[in-house]
């Protein structure tokens, strides 16, 4: 079980790293 949620852990936080690039990508655009 503990794998499991270390597993769906590490996939979340990189969506949200992705996630928090992609934004820093728009923002520079925008400047």
């Amino acid at each position: 079980e503990l794998i499991k949620y270390q597993q769906a852990f590490i996939a979340s936080a990189k969506v949200l790293t992705t996630v928090e690039d992609m934004l820093q990508a728009l923002l520079e655009i925008k400047e």
